[in-house]
């Protein structure tokens, strides 16, 4: 029966979209609401369902029933950015929003260090696989936002992982650091590889340390930190690669400056 209404409504919305008045243009929890209101076969799907902000400027709903999800993502129609891929996207991972919450709660649970959880979920999320899922995706002009519809059986949903493992804890904290590295943050980077060695003393976050070190010609930091790294036990190849190239010119570099000042 919700199948049928399911698909009642997407012809239906294909089909009608009831003129907004300029002051309801205002979010895409709007454009949801104004949206299901509209069509009698989301109403009853989406009955008692709470409409949830995704960022600043997008929102979801979700809702599950006799084994098969559905959701309905509305994002902002942007004049220089085709956002319907992004909207069809974020409808799949909407799918996985029981799952995503569970992992959040584990996540919580162990830190409080917002970027870390936010890198943890976007691993999560991409790990995760929606088998066979539908999706239809259009533009409600008058909303001012892109409405993507998906739904999905709940046995087709697949997750690599409901708790969040010391392991994956550090992959996602090297994740960062690789960020900050390729970003040229490297005052963020020593911070936060100080602040990770203090309970993790790995050969990777030692390496980011240096690295940090070298690129700001902290060059006795990096080299007594050098003494101590067991080269061989970075993980990371191009890590591994990157820090013996920059450790190569650092040396050359602080030999140089010395001869110049003698």
């Amino acid at each position: 029966m919700w199948q049928r209404f399911f698909l009642i409504g997407l012809a239906i919305i294909l089909l009608m979209v009831r003129p907004i008045a300029a002051s309801d243009i205002t979010s895409a929890k709007t454009a949801i609401t104004n949206l299901i209101a509209d069509n009698d076969g989301l109403a009853m799907l989406f009955a008692e369902q709470t409409i949830a902000p995704i960022g600043q400027d997008k929102a979801y709903i979700f809702v599950e029933k006799d084994a098969i999800r559905y959701a309905i993502i509305a994002v902002p129609i942007k004049t220089q950015i085709n956002m319907s891929q992004a909207a069809e996207q974020l409808c799949r991972s909407r799918l996985m929003a029981p799952e995503a919450e569970q992992v959040r709660m584990s996540l919580i649970a162990k830190t409080d260090d917002n970027r870390l959880i936010k890198t943890v979920l976007s691993m999560w999320q991409s790990s995760g696989q929606v088998k066979d899922a539908q999706t239809t995706t259009y533009k409600r002009t008058d909303d001012g936002a892109i409405i993507s519809i998906c739904k999905a059986a709940s046995d087709n949903i697949s997750i690599d992982f409901y708790d969040v493992s010391p392991a994956i804890l550090a992959r996602a904290e090297m994740m960062i650091a690789r960020q900050l590295y390729d970003n040229a943050a490297y005052d963020n980077l020593q911070s936060r590889m100080q602040n990770y060695i203090n309970e993790n003393y790995t050969s990777d976050a030692k390496a980011y340390l240096a690295l940090a070190y070298i690129k700001q010609k902290q060059y006795d930091e990096a080299f007594a930190l050098d003494e101590k790294l067991d080269h061989s036990a970075i993980l990371d190849q191009w890590l591994q690669a990157e820090y013996q190239a920059r450790l190569d010119q650092a040396i050359d570099a602080y030999f140089t400056t010395s001869l110049k000042s003698n």
